[in-house]
């Protein structure tokens, strides 16, 4: 009875022995989606004590879809303080290229060693931005939709004949206005449905660019008031 006693005993003594230090290195995509500022990934890692013990930083890269990724031919990475009293970490990758919005890309997740060895975990994330980027209301998943479907615009360039007050668009994206009471003349320009105007477009009247601080905007439309140039120099 006794030896049967401390046979249990001592498995117990290993089992909880193993739990406290268990021989794993990996980890969970806890979310991943589409802010403001780029792609957010929050991971939920489990790494051995006995490697805790010797990690400075815990990275990410990102990239087209490709298993000879790797931090030397990434698109983008980013790394942060690793802490071993955490599991859970938060990464925001920015500065992402046009022409990566509607491809599958794939995040590959490390961590730096005291040593600069680098050790990459199993499991990876596979996704797309276009996808990704549906139903949210912001300027960031907006502008890649709106990339993918060929409906960014860029530069709203005008043709403007102030004395006889008529005006042609360059470009069949939006549409443009102009009235005036001969003090001032106002320019409307209503960009058409399903189009995305990028927050730094360009404006220009007859090949002049005009800088946005003189200019109204609203979610739809751009509004440029001016003394009239019948009555007075309108640059």
């Amino acid at each position: 009875m006794k030896r049967t006693i401390f046979i249990i005993f001592i498995f117990l003594l290993l089992l909880s022995s193993c739990k406290k230090n268990p021989e794993v290195f990996d980890l969970k995509y806890n979310n991943v989606s589409i802010v403001e500022e780029g792609l957010k990934i929050n991971i939920i890692v489990n790494i051995n004590e006995e490697e805790q013990k010797n990690i400075n930083y815990i990275g990410m890269i990102f990239g087209e879809n490709d298993d000879n990724l790797s931090e030397e031919n990434t698109l983008n990475n980013v790394e942060i303080n690793f802490n071993a009293l955490i599991s859970k970490y938060e990464f925001i990758i920015t500065d992402i290229k046009e022409e990566y919005f509607n491809i599958d890309f794939i995040i590959k997740t490390y961590v730096i060693f005291k040593d600069n060895n680098i050790k990459y975990f199993d499991t990876n994330y596979i996704g797309n931005l276009y996808n990704l980027s549906n139903n949210i209301d912001l300027y960031f998943p907006k502008y890649i939709r709106a990339y993918v479907a060929n409906k960014v615009l860029k530069i709203i360039n005008l043709s403007v004949n102030f004395q006889e007050y008529t005006i042609d668009s360059l470009n069949e994206d939006y549409l443009a206005d102009i009235i005036t009471d001969y003090n001032y003349v106002t320019i409307t320009i209503t960009i058409n449905e399903d189009y995305f105007l990028i927050n730094d477009f360009t404006f220009i009247i007859n090949d002049n660019i005009i800088e946005q601080n003189k200019l109204d905007i609203n979610k739809t439309t751009i509004t440029y008031r001016i003394e009239d140039p019948n009555w007075s120099d309108y640059y």
